[in-house]
Order: C-alpha cells, then structure tokens, then sequence
C-alpha cells in the first residue's frame, strides 16, 4: 500500500496531472470552449511539454553568467537533455524561456527556493505552452468563421 506523501507526491510530479491543470487553469481564464479531441490532443503536446520541461530544468542555469536565464541558457539545457534545438516545437522553446525566468524568481527566495525552482519551472512552462496554443486554436477558428461569412 502507497503511503500517503508517495500519492501526492506521483500526484504532483505526474505529467498528465500537470498537463490536464494547465489545460483547465487556462480554458478557464480564457473562457475557452474546447471539444473532446482538441483537448485530447492539447494534453498529449502538454504532457510532451512537461517531460522535456523536466528534463531541461536539471540542466538550466544561467550558463554563460549574464546575470539571467535567456535563449543561450534554454538552448544549452535543452541540448544537454538530449533534444536538437532546432526540431523543438517554438512555442514550447518560448514557454521554456518563461519558465526558466519564474524559476530563477523562486530560486531566490530564501530557505525554499531551490525546492520551489522545479515545479515552478515546470508548472509555469506548461501554463504558457498551454496559453500559446489555445491562442493559436482561437485564431484559426476566427479565421475560419470569417471565411464562412464570406462564402455566404
């Protein structure tokens, strides 16, 4: 039998758990409306999101000491995590940039940061992966209603 600190702890470093919070948190932000199969395919890109994120923020720092966490920094841990800079997805690049950012805000705070630095990383890359997408979903289905009116 799974002790209690061992269920919330898969429960809170569960990919599809992170993936179908995000997805929620910003529909509901958004007042989004998605359909079963877009959200379906939103949560696999999600989950897909979420490991890489976990993978990279073992690696990420400020590398080249500039003071901050930018593009040279996201591009180094993701190529240390095994992953070609130039096949992976753009939006997810940049919700790695915005992640890494909130992470090294949360590294700061004394005592707790490092243990918040993960989760912040990885919460906040799949919150902004998630917003570039159903951005994206909203605008093609304003541009497909335009086009209807213009058939009719």
């Amino acid at each position: 039998m799974e002790s209690m600190v061992s269920k919330l702890k898969s429960s809170l470093t569960s990919t599809t758990d992170i993936a179908t919070k995000a997805i929620e948190r910003v529909s509901k932000e958004t007042n989004t409306k998605l359909d079963s199969d877009t959200v379906r395919k939103l949560k696999e890109q999600t989950k897909n999101a979420v490991t890489t994120a976990i993978a990279v923020c073992k690696n990420l720092g400020d590398v080249n000491g500039d003071g901050k966490v930018d593009r040279d920094d996201v591009k180094y841990a993701l190529e240390k995590a095994g992953y070609v800079w130039d096949k992976v997805d753009s939006d997810l690049k940049e919700a790695l940039l915005i992640g890494g950012v909130a992470a090294l805000g949360a590294n700061t705070v004394p005592l707790v940061g490092q243990a918040l630095a993960v989760p912040t990383f990885v919460g906040a890359t799949a919150v902004f992966f998630v917003q570039t997408k159903i951005s994206a979903i909203s605008v093609k289905k304003i541009i497909r209603e335009e086009n209807n009116k213009d058939c009719n």
